[in-house]
């Protein structure tokens, strides 16, 4: 029976989009669901039974393939895809671009695992003829190592990326947590890559080889906002040093307040 979800928070990931409908992965129990728009749960049990249920749904309700130009939006760590929907769907109301926000379980899961779940998500997109990419924060990694290590070579669809407080360079706000209960509770296996092991991370990531720009959060002069662990201007997480990467077309620095 069509159930309504809320959903899917930090234990889901999206495998597939199409036209506002999501097959999502239960990253505990391994099984799929597919949700309708309004995250309605039509069906569930593995893939192929999700992707047979959304075809018949497709050609009843007559969704046509996204084609054209698409931009995918990925959140943060243990954020959700509700924090990227207000910028989703401006870009949405704004252009005749069709927007993807892709929802993943950010903090159970290993960056890995992120980058081929958003690999499963670009290849149900056959007839998108650019693909730009919008994230915020280790949204950023998970697309430089799906880049570096899952993307089709050569995919020319590829046109431009923003970059929004990327962890380009670690994130030592993780490195000085990373022993912390709190901090491996929360940030999980994820928050581990950031810190503990991101110099294994580091060497698997990819510069984008089209255009990309950067937006790093910073504390205004007249504020007293600031992280002392840091010891120079930063967003509270990381640092604008840390989010800086070779070869961007633009950077730019941003008030919080």
């Amino acid at each position: 029976l069509p159930t309504k979800t809320m959903g899917g928070k930090q234990v889901w990931t999206d495998f597939v989009h199409l036209r506002g409908y999501r097959i999502q992965q239960n990253v505990m129990t391994k099984h799929y669901r597919l949700l309708d728009p309004k995250d309605v749960r039509l069906a569930w049990g593995n893939m192929e039974g999700c992707i047979q249920e959304l075809e018949k749904i497709a050609a009843q309700k007559n969704l046509q393939p996204v084609s054209g130009r698409v931009l995918i939006v990925l959140h943060g760590l243990i954020r959700s895809r509700a924090g990227m929907q207000s910028l989703a769907d401006f870009v949405a109301e704004e252009s005749d671009i069709t927007v993807i926000n892709m929802s993943y379980a950010s903090a159970r899961t290993s960056i890995d695992q992120h980058a081929a779940a958003l690999a499963s998500v670009v290849s149900h997109l056959p007839e998108a003829t650019e693909i730009d990419f919008l994230a915020h924060s280790m949204g950023n990694i998970v697309i430089r190592y799906y880049l570096g290590q899952l993307a089709t070579e050569g995919d020319r669809r590829f046109r431009r990326m923003v970059m929004l407080a990327p962890p380009n360079n670690g994130s030592r706000l993780a490195r000085l947590m990373q022993n912390n209960l709190l901090f491996k509770t929360f940030w999980g296996v994820s928050g581990q890559e950031l810190s503990r092991h991101w110099d294994v991370l580091e060497a698997k990531l990819c510069k984008p080889a089209f255009e990309f720009g950067i937006i790093a959060g910073m504390r205004p002069d007249s504020s007293s906002l600031d992280n002392p662990l840091f010891g120079e201007n930063n967003d509270l997480v990381v640092s604008v040093e840390e989010t800086r990467l070779p070869g961007a077309t633009d950077f730019i620095q941003m008030d919080l307040l």
